[in-house]
């Protein structure tokens, strides 16, 4: 079975290889769905009350908030990021995963919001195989009655 190398709800449970400039960035990012009702996560936060129960009426056990955008943190040109968002969405759509599109807002208002997919239900391991495919560092995970966590992936 696939798992993150580590799992973050704060700056502290960092392993000492990992940056921790940008593991703070990721961590002060706002993750936002505008849709179904819209809705904003930040790691180590729990859900709002609402939010949470929303979900359970959908159905939903737990969430993974996943992007293409600049793999590894490394940006890269405004049509290179939507066009490996595409691929993505492709991937998502094919699976028939229940995905909603989402913005990850960081601190570094020079850091445009990526493009990102918020998806119900999908499996970790599938999470970790997506993240891994589009060379991402980590991705945002929840499960019911859990705070929102950072799954570290390299």
């Amino acid at each position: 079975m696939l798992k993150p190398v580590a799992v973050i709800t704060c700056l502290e449970d960092s392993p000492p290889s990992f940056d921790r400039l940008l593991l703070g960035a990721y961590l002060r990012t706002i993750y936002r769905v505008s849709e179904p009702p819209g809705f904003s996560f930040q790691i180590g936060v729990e859900m709002t009350v609402f939010a949470e129960n929303w979900l359970r009426c959908a159905g939903c056990r737990y969430w993974a908030f996943v992007t293409a955008w600049n793999p590894f943190s490394q940006p890269l040109p405004l049509a290179e990021n939507r066009e490996r968002n595409r691929q993505l969405a492709g991937d998502l759509a094919q699976a028939g995963w229940r995905s909603y599109p989402g913005l990850g807002i960081g601190p570094d208002k020079n850091w445009l919001p990526e493009e990102s997919f918020w998806v119900l239900n999908m499996p970790p391991e599938q999470a970790i195989r997506l993240g891994k495919k589009f060379d991402q560092n980590a991705l945002v995970w929840w499960e019911v009655g859990k705070p929102v966590v950072l799954w570290l992936l390299v």
